[in-house]
């Protein structure tokens, strides 16, 4: 039963038609990506890869030998069936002994054409197993790709708790101090990049971006106006009138700013800058400048024609440095909300909007009547005036107490704030190079320069805040993205976290290869399996060297043909050898001899 021939040829196809079937749902499987589901840690890349390289030349090394099994008997059996000359057989049933001898016997074609069309039948199948050899391995290759995923990651937020932070903050001169000094920190900042800041995450889970809230303080200054400045009402806290006057520092040092805030304009987050540096605007053009002894600074007036009506102040300029002039620039504080892109793994900034070009041109400093919504707005200007003095001046910046009560409108000197050099001045003139013992730097400096480093020290003072422990003492490791700080607010944020791994991603030129040499296959087992006829069960598959010694003993008359040739070349044989014809069959006698099937038949040389 197993030896049969018609099971041998009903195997052979089964096995071609089901190779074609493989590599067809292969291809299916691809041009829809099905094999981009089967991943691989980064890990188990090297590992994964060698394997399934070994696995696929296992694979079509035995399928290929079982396929050659199975179509070369069932050929060669076929092949027996035809009435073809003993050279044909022998051309055939050599060519598949490999590609090499398949070429031989093509090549021995061009001398003594006996079985061309077959034995490059052959030479064609055994070249496409080759093909199969070489492309299967890398059939399958592991792509290395990125998979984001969605989790949820605690956040510290940008802005520190103000209500908790503010009482602390104005009772520590000593941390308050500090802050011109983190300008010069080289270590990494979490949560600040130049006048942004935003959103720390507190772990970092591999990665990835997120997409945190992010705040932008795009400061805006102008020129504040000469004795005709009338500042409208900004607000009643119920005794004190939203006015107030400022004067200047005596002695003022050179290259120096004096910045006042607090109650000049309560509830609005607005300072005015005194600065013995002339700052020009992007055209060159220097505004704002009051000089000795006549020109009056500023004039605040009274909020209602009963109220005081105002008051001259000129600058004390000191003579030790040849100080001859002020500048005085109003500065505001508008921010942007927006989001920012940041890097899991490190934490920085990788995307935000930047803000505005800062001021190329001078414009008048008006204040803003608006309340700010922000309490962090509102405290601003705090920040300036309660920051402890680095540079001494003895000017003031007192409320004006309106009528009603308390006698004639005055100035209320119990509640004025003395007005310095303070450590968030001294912040800002680092940043621009200022000093008051050293000489003005070159070039020019900007009203836009100025506005950056305002900007860029409010957004160091807000991420500094975030910072600051519960000993009033500046932490150890500024870099921590969990500052160990009673003034935060804790969030969450959704990270997009990238992952690295490796997919299953099939080639598509081998792929679209190895299917065309399938079908190819199937197509030349069909013609090399199929003589015409039935084979019938024999002892006799195969025409090699053993088979044609017990032949040439059983058929004298063979041995007795070639004897008779002097030259025993490769075609001098073929050409005798086309004189004799094999074919596997029955005889009717029925002797031992007739019983193996094999029928020779003496052609004479005509035919």
């Amino acid at each position: 039963m197993f030896n049969s021939p018609k099971l041998h040829y009903s195997v052979c196809l089964g096995l071609h038609v089901f190779l074609v079937f493989i590599y067809l749902a292969l291809s299916v499987t691809g041009a829809q990506k099905l094999e981009h589901r089967i991943t691989f840690g980064v890990d188990e890349g090297n590992t994964v890869s060698s394997r399934l390289s070994s696995i696929l030349q296992a694979y079509i090394t035995v399928y290929s030998a079982t396929l050659l099994f199975f179509v070369q008997r069932v050929s060669i059996r076929q092949n027996l069936l035809r009435h073809e000359p003993l050279t044909a057989t022998h051309d055939f049933t050599t060519a598949w002994s490999g590609v090499g001898s398949a070429v031989f016997s093509l090549y021995n074609q061009l001398s003594v054409p006996a079985s061309s069309w077959r034995v490059s039948g052959v030479a064609a199948y055994l070249t496409c197993l080759s093909i199969m050899h070489i492309t299967t391995p890398t059939l399958f290759t592991l792509q290395l790709f990125s998979s984001n995923t969605s989790i949820m990651v605690n956040t510290t937020l940008a802005l520190p708790n103000v209500f908790n932070f503010w009482s602390a903050y104005s009772n520590e001169p000593q941390t308050q101090s500090e802050v011109p000094f983190l300008l010069r920190l080289q270590s990494s900042r979490p949560g600040l990049n130049g006048s942004t800041i935003f959103d720390v995450l507190q772990a970092s889970p591999g990665v990835g971006t997120a997409i945190v809230n992010a705040i932008t303080f795009d400061v805006t200054c102008g020129f504040v106006q000469g004795s005709l400045s009338n500042y409208t009402l900004l607000g009643d806290d119920g005794l004190y009138k939203g006015r107030g006057m400022v004067t200047i520092p005596n002695p003022p040092a050179p290259n120096t700013l004096y910045s006042s805030g607090g109650r000049l304009w309560p509830h609005n987050s607005q300072i005015v800058l005194t600065s013995t540096y002339n700052f020009s605007d992007s055209q060159g053009v220097v505004e704002s400048v009051y000089s000795m002894p006549s020109t009056p600074v500023m004039q605040a007036v009274g909020p209602d024609p009963n109220a005081l009506a105002g008051a001259l102040f000129t600058p004390p300029l000191s003579t030790n440095y040849s100080i001859s002039s002020i500048q005085i620039i109003g500065c505001s504080l508008p921010v942007i909300y927006q989001h920012a892109v940041v890097d899991v793994q490190s934490g920085d900034l990788l995307q935000i909007l930047e803000p505005k070009n800062r001021t190329s041109g001078w414009t008048p400093f008006v204040p803003d009547a608006a309340q700010p919504e922000d309490l962090f707005r509102h405290e601003w200007p705090a920040f300036f005036s309660q920051s402890p003095q680095i540079v001494n001046g003895n000017g003031y910046l007192c409320p004006i107490r309106p009528l009603g009560g308390f006698g004639s409108p005055r100035f209320d000197y119990s509640n004025c704030s003395t007005l310095n050099s303070s450590a968030i001045d001294t912040a800002i003139m680092q940043n621009l190079g200022l000093s008051p013992w050293i000489p003005a730097p070159k070039p020019q400096l900007t009203l836009g320069m100025l506005e950056n480093a305002i900007a860029n020290t409010t957004a160091l003072i807000y991420w500094f805040c975030a910072r600051y422990n519960a000993t009033g003492r500046l932490p150890l490791d500024l870099s921590s993205r969990q500052p160990n700080s009673p003034y935060l607010n804790l969030s969450e944020v959704n990270v997009y976290q990238e992952n690295l791994t490796f997919r299953l991603n099939l080639n598509t030129f081998q792929l679209v290869l190895s299917t065309l040499v399938t079908l190819v296959l199937l197509f030349l087992a069909v013609i090399l399996t199929n003589s015409g006829g039935t084979a019938e069960a024999s002892q006799v598959d195969n025409v090699g060297f053993l088979q044609s010694l017990w032949l040439s003993h059983q058929h004298p008359d063979i041995k007795a043909l070639m004897a008779k040739i002097q030259n025993p070349s490769n075609t001098e044989l073929r050409k005798q050898g086309m004189t004799t014809a094999v074919k596997l069959g029955a005889q009717a006698s029925g002797d031992s001899m007739e019983s193996t099937g094999l029928i020779l038949q003496q052609f004479s040389n005509d035919s």
